[in-house]
């Protein structure tokens, strides 16, 4: 590998492993020992199944297999660390080569801020005091409603989600559906105008 290209692969702040046809690690970025925590050396000759713990079942199996023989292109399987624990990663895999012969390379973002955010978001959500409500942006179909709003409106969740605020009757008027979703596209967010019953 030449002096700029190594110097990109150890830039990177993503996780990049590259394999031979066998599966078996020959080469690995500064980021993925530390982000996993091996010894550089460690990696090396490591088959890159090892660094996978698919959750039981068939899809996740296939999955992993289908990545692994370059079939598929992203996927969602964590990385297990040196220590046991899972690293929530998005991995982008692609054929290649490697000191001239055929390769796999992978290329792994760590999405332990997005889950952590997610896990934040969840905990507020969940135990907000106000009416809170997730939709789809194309037509406002609730996918998810916090506890406050399922107690001011009367409804069970199971009978909100999928539906709109207008097919609920939560809306005074259809009008009011569509400048939700105008006020939403202006300013990427809602406050009604209309108070539920």
């Amino acid at each position: 590998m030449d002096d700029d290209l190594r110097s990109f692969f150890e830039a990177v702040d993503d996780i990049v492993l590259v394999a031979d046809e066998s599966g078996a690690i020959v080469a690995a970025n500064a980021a993925a020992a530390a982000r996993l925590g091996y010894a550089p050396a460690e990696l090396l000759g490591r088959a890159l199944s090892d660094l996978h713990d698919p959750a039981p079942g068939d899809e996740a199996q296939a999955t992993l297999a289908e990545t692994l023989a370059g079939r598929r292109r992203v996927c969602h399987l964590p990385l297990r660390r040196a220590d046991g624990s899972l690293l929530p990663v998005e991995t982008r895999s692609w054929r290649s080569s490697w000191s001239g012969r055929p390769a796999l390379v992978r290329l792994s973002r760590d999405l332990s801020p997005e889950e952590d955010l997610l896990q934040r978001f969840e905990r507020i959500f969940r135990g907000h005091p106000v009416a809170m409500a997730v939709t789809t942006w194309e037509d406002l179909r609730f996918t998810d409603v916090n506890d406050a709003f399922l107690a001011k409106t009367g409804l069970d969740r199971a009978g909100v989600i999928g539906r709109t605020a207008a097919e609920l009757d939560l809306l005074a008027a259809a009008e009011d559906h569509q400048a939700l979703r105008e006020a939403a596209s202006r300013t990427g967010r809602i406050r009604p105008t209309t108070a539920a019953p």
